[in-house]
């Protein structure tokens, strides 16, 4: 039997001395990447995939996938390779020490050992993380939807503890919907349909001018009247005044018109180049873009007249059928620019000289410019060949 340790008497420690770097280790953060259609991705071994970059940590970083195997990868049968890459450390003289943990479904990797990230080497991760036949047996559930998503939890040490800030701060948007749903310091009421609407005077002088100028001939105890108007199309301009959202697609497709009516005629412009892009792309259609192509041209909607002829001259045939075409053979104009674009050789795009331009392009150029962006397509064309 050993003799029990000997008493050792409590030490008088004057203080502690570190000596060399200590290492902290931060708190665990999880980068997601959502890598659609998968298995589209090329599978020839060594082929790579790269996403783009996303900050953590202080540090920028992407995923780096081999669908098929990396060259160095097991040749028996197929992998999946994952990869980390600290895209930071190349631009720098510095170096990135950290750890990292691999997710895919229920396929979670270790914690790795920490990895130190240089400007020769920025890339971590697993050679053989997934069979590729797993990943595509869809009893697996690795694919959702075609989608493959992989998540990295990252660790990095820092010379010191970071300095606490809160991890919910008050956003614009934040002070914005408490001004939108809060009575305080409102100071001009609009009344639609005997619906009282508050609002502040400034938010609506910098979204909705021509809606300001009412506002403006009104005394400060005076309810502002606005005729020929629906409450529920009212509020929608109201809140994308102060929150910038639009309204659900079913109520785009019940009010779309009547939206765009009030953003053109309170000159809330960018309601109004928002609602044509949501239109175009989740409410026109073959059955009523004729409908759609008389009001575009009514209302300068470039964007959404030029989507409408094209609707037109791809489905003319369940066009013709439509309720709107009656209508639309009354304008010779109209009927001229689908003959045009039907026999055009190529449809508009984002290339070539200004006259051939997309009105998505001829948008997009104004924009660079800090010009105007609204009205038709000959007023596009002429301010950017003017510019």
């Amino acid at each position: 039997m050993n003799d029990p340790p000997p008493n050792v008497a409590k030490k008088n420690v004057v203080g502690t001395v570190d000596i060399g770097r200590k290492k902290i280790l931060s708190e665990e953060l999880t980068i997601r990447f959502d890598i659609h259609q998968f298995e589209l991705l090329p599978s020839k071994r060594g082929l790579v995939t790269r996403s783009s970059n996303i900050e953590c940590h202080g540090s920028s970083w992407s995923l780096i996938v081999c669908p098929g195997g990396a060259m160095e990868s097991e040749e028996d049968e197929i992998h999946v390779c994952l990869y980390i890459k600290n895209d930071a450390v190349p631009k720098s003289e510095g170096e990135v020490e950290a750890k990292y943990r691999f997710r895919v479904g229920s396929k979670v990797s270790k914690y790795s050992s920490v990895r130190t990230f240089t400007k020769t080497s920025n890339t971590w991760g697993y050679l053989n993380f997934l069979r590729r036949s797993d990943v595509l047996d869809p009893s697996n559930g690795f694919l959702v939807n075609g989608t493959l998503t992989v998540e990295v939890d990252l660790q990095v040490y820092q010379e010191k503890p970071p300095t606490w800030v809160p991890k919910r701060t008050q956003t614009t948007k934040d002070i914005m919907l408490r001004m939108f749903h809060s009575p305080k310091l409102t100071d001009v009421v609009f009344s639609v349909a005997g619906q009282k609407f508050e609002a502040h005077r400034i938010v609506v002088s910098i979204t909705a001018p021509a809606l300001y100028d009412l506002a403006a001939e009104a005394t400060s105890d005076e309810d502002v009247e606005i005729p020929d108007m629906k409450p529920a199309v009212f509020r929608s301009l109201l809140r994308f005044m102060y929150l910038t959202e639009l309204p659900n697609t079913a109520f785009l497709r019940e009010q779309g018109r009547n939206l765009l009516e009030a953003a053109d005629r309170f000159e809330c412009k960018n309601f109004k180049l928002r609602l044509e892009a949501a239109i175009v792309e989740s409410v026109l259609n073959k059955k009523n873009a004729a409908k759609w192509l008389l009001f575009a041209e009514s209302h300068s909607c470039a964007l959404l007249k030029e989507a409408s002829i094209d609707v037109i001259t791809k489905a003319s045939a369940t066009c013709i059928e439509s309720d709107g075409w009656e209508l639309l053979k009354k304008s010779p104009v109209l009927v001229s620019e689908i003959m045009e674009a039907q026999h055009r050789k190529r449809p508009r795009s984002g290339d070539g000289d200004i006259d051939s331009m997309s009105v998505s392009k001829l948008r997009s150029k104004l924009e660079e410019k800090g010009l105007d962006v609204d009205g038709t397509r000959e007023m596009l064309v002429k301010r950017l060949k003017t510019s």
